[in-house]
């Protein structure tokens, strides 16, 4: 096996193939940019870029989520509330506080 394209295993995310010749030639390989690019192909389709994540609520919908009577919430907004007081334990405190002004206000 050729060792300078053993070294390639880890790209680092790098799937260039005149970038990657330029740097294993330095390391002793003597073969083309074409047969870098025909190793890095499969390599090419398995990278691709990670999901976007969705939009951030805006404070606006947050603050309805949680200072909205419950049985006024609709399924999205009573699934967006969830998720958001499930973050974290310093959300899902200020829920409950907010929970329990309301019902005792």
């Amino acid at each position: 096996m050729h060792e300078p394209l053993d070294a390639l295993e880890p790209t680092g995310g790098c799937v260039d193939a005149a970038v990657l010749t330029c740097e294993i030639t330095e390391l002793g390989y003597r073969g083309s940019t074409k047969t870098v690019r025909r190793f890095l192909q499969p390599l090419r389709a398995a990278h691709t870029a990670p999901p976007s994540r969705p939009a951030a609520p805006s404070v606006r919908r947050v603050t309805g989520w949680l200072t909205r009577r419950p049985d006024r919430l609709t399924d999205e907004d009573r699934a967006g509330r969830d998720a958001l007081l499930a973050r974290g334990p310093a959300l899902a405190t200020t829920g409950g506080l907010v929970r329990d002004f309301a019902d005792h206000g």
